[in-house]
């Protein structure tokens, strides 16, 4: 049984008003969850997080981009967003992509990466969070390209 099963019993249980509506215990966990949802739906309640768009300056025409996807990563893992946070000020873009939205692609010369492979060294640190970069990528796809 996955947790949406779970979920699913308990609400039929608690419509029929059968035994796990009755059990204490249960009522308990419901209402800590409840308030949880209710606590984390409030945007109030949300993690305080700033991520500055430090390659804006030299880099202006994604910016916005780069911020929605600091604010999308930081919801799903701090972690995530410092390291894309971390890999735009030295130096990437994001580009339109079909399979995923948006794509990164480092900016090589310049005020970026002093060379390819500076840049996929300094990457090696999405490799923990790389379903979860999946995610915010597509999803900030969805949010720009309808």
């Amino acid at each position: 049984m996955d947790i949406r099963d779970a979920f699913r019993d308990v609400l039929n249980d608690w419509d029929r008003q059968g035994p796990l509506y009755n059990d204490k215990e249960t009522q308990m966990a419901v209402k800590t969850l409840v308030e949880r949802a209710e606590y984390f739906h409030n945007p109030e309640n949300w993690p305080v997080m700033e991520y500055t768009d430090d390659f804006k300056r030299f880099h202006p025409q994604d910016s916005a981009l780069w911020e929605q996807l600091f604010t999308l990563a930081a919801l799903k893992n701090q972690s995530l967003a410092d390291v894309l946070c971390f890999l735009r000020g030295s130096g990437c873009e994001l580009v339109p992509d079909a399979k995923y939205g948006y794509a990164i692609r480092p900016i090589i010369g310049g005020h970026g990466f002093k060379s390819h492979r500076e840049y996929e060294e300094m990457r090696k640190g999405l490799a923990l969070y790389s379903s979860t970069l999946v995610d915010v990528l597509r999803k900030l796809g969805e949010m720009n390209h309808g």
